[in-house]
C-alpha cells in the first residue's frame, strides 16, 4: 500500500494544529521576585488555560533573635505554557513527517521505470 506525500503532510499539519491548540502546562510559583517551575500540569486548550493554585497564607521567613520582628513572604502561583515539551512535540512530529516522507518517496518507483508493484507479477 502506498501512501501518498500529500496525506503525510495533511496529518502532520493536523497534529502541528492540535498541538499548538492544546499545549502542555506547567505550574509556576513565584516568591522573592524569582519564579520557579514547581509542577507540571496536563493539556489544556490554549484558549481556557488550567487554573493557578490558590495562593497560601503567607509563610514565615524570618525571625529575629528576640522574637519581636517576622518577615513573611506570600507566594503566588500560575500557570505557563510548557514551551520544552511543546518544542519537544514538535520535533518529534516533524521527524515522524519527515521519515514518512522519505520511506513514501524513495519506496515508490519512478515514473516509467520498473520497479516494485502492490504485490501484482511483472
Amino acid at each position: 500500500m502506498r501512501v501518498a506525500p500529500k496525506l503525510i503532510l495533511i496529518t502532520a499539519a493536523i497534529l502541528f494544529l492540535a498541538s499548538a491548540l492544546y499545549p502542555p502546562w506547567v505550574g509556576t510559583r513565584q516568591s522573592q521576585g524569582k519564579q520557579q517551575v514547581v509542577y507540571v500540569r496536563m493539556y489544556a486548550p490554549v484558549y481556557a488555560p488550567p487554573e493557578a493554585r490558590e495562593s497560601t497564607r503567607p509563610r514565615l521567613v524570618e525571625r529575629s533573635a528576640a522574637g519581636h520582628r517576622y518577615r513573611y513572604e506570600i507566594i503566588e502561583y500560575g500557570v505557563a505554557l510548557d514551551f520544552g515539551r511543546l518544542a519537544l512535540e514538535w520535533l518529534a512530529i516533524g521527524a515522524t513527517a519527515a521519515l514518512a516522507l522519505l520511506i513514501a518517496v524513495k519506496g515508490a518507483p519512478a515514473p516509467g521505470l520498473p520497479g516494485k508493484t502492490d504485490g501484482a507479477k511483472q
